[in-house]
């Protein structure tokens, strides 16, 4: 059991009450690209929206060396620093060894919080409640910056509120739980018996827990695309104006839905979003496994994403392909 005296858990003097799994910029030759990052950073904190780097999904951090992730931690900390929170995403391990040093990577470049997922559902392995609990019995004493759980199912397993709970309840690391992939049930079973001073964040498929009070906040990999819809939505839902905060939520609900149409892992499309509506961080693409998109997914996906009529993803696609004009006017 983690030493309460030894470590803080709180997230910031004042927590976000939106954050993102940014992207990670690639130039074209696949090295990080630190101007790109600057400008995506930039976005986010105009937007209010605190950053998690190097996720193991969106962020593509599996494909990241130690190094790198070193690297990228260091210069989001001092792009973001007093202009927006920035945590760190690690990609998942299998072992308390390897979760311990990704964590360290990212405390030693001075990010104000990591998510730290269980043990990897690799080869089918799915951990029981109490190989759960046992894992963060040992990664937690030796991490000294706060920590969000993320028990996401998408990582091959569910965790039961419960057991997140033990957790928490265990290890006054524990800052925040961020939840994905989970029903609103949940988040409200998990509210219930978790203790004081954890805060929940929800993403895009639970916006009623956020929206009523029962999250602290969203957390999603979606305001790479739409930072300003998700801030709109938030101030209309804690404004009171109902008529706005169910119109902003029916764009979120159509980019969700839209997002599912596409298989094989969220770099991909989102990366090819980012480049269609000329958003920082898209440029590059992204690396292998993932291959770039062709020119008729592309023009498929520009046609697509405009019949969502979501306005702020239509008002990039039109001002991108006025660009688009004007520049091969003057060439």
């Amino acid at each position: 059991m983690s030493d309460p005296q030894r470590s803080g858990n709180s997230l910031t003097p004042a927590p976000p009450d939106l954050a993102c799994r940014t992207v990670t910029p690639f130039t074209a030759a696949g090295a990080i690209d630190f101007e790109s990052l600057e400008r995506l950073l930039d976005r986010f904190a105009a937007a209010g929206v605190a950053v998690y780097v190097a996720s193991g999904g969106s962020g593509e951090g599996h494909s990241l060396t130690p190094p790198e992730l070193a690297q990228l931690y260091s210069a989001a900390v001092r792009i973001g620093r007093g202009r927006t929170p920035v945590y760190a995403n690690p990609p998942e391990q299998h072992t308390v060894a390897a979760t311990v040093a990704h964590v360290r990577l990212a405390s030693d470049a001075g990010v104000q919080l990591v998510n730290v997922y269980g043990p990897a559902g690799w080869h089918g392995y799915q951990a029981t409640a109490e190989e759960y609990a046992a894992f963060f019995d040992e990664v937690l004493p030796q991490v000294s910056t706060p920590v969000a759980l993320c028990p996401n199912p998408g990582l091959g397993y569910p965790v039961e509120p419960a057991t997140v709970a033990t957790v928490c309840a265990r290890h006054h690391e524990v800052a925040a739980v961020n939840l994905n992939g989970v029903s609103p049930h949940y988040v409200a079973r998990l509210r219930d018996t978790i203790r004081d001073g954890v805060l929940l964040y929800v993403d895009e498929g639970a916006l009623s827990a956020a929206a009523h009070g029962d999250a602290a906040g969203i957390i999603s990999a979606l305001p790479n695309l739409i930072p300003g819809t998700f801030r709109q939505f938030l101030e209309a839902a804690r404004s009171g104006r109902s008529g706005e905060q169910s119109q902003l939520q029916a764009y979120i609900e159509r980019l969700r839905r839209f997002a599912g149409t596409f298989p094989g892992g969220s770099p991909r499309w989102i990366k090819l979003a980012m480049r269609e509506m000329n958003l920082p961080g898209g440029t590059g693409g992204p690396r292998p496994p993932y291959l770039p998109p062709s020119v008729t997914e592309a023009e498929q996906f520009r046609r697509q994403a405009l019949a969502l009529d979501i306005p702020e993803i239509s008002r990039a696609l039109v001002t991108a392909a006025n660009q688009s004009r004007e520049d091969a006017d003057q060439s």
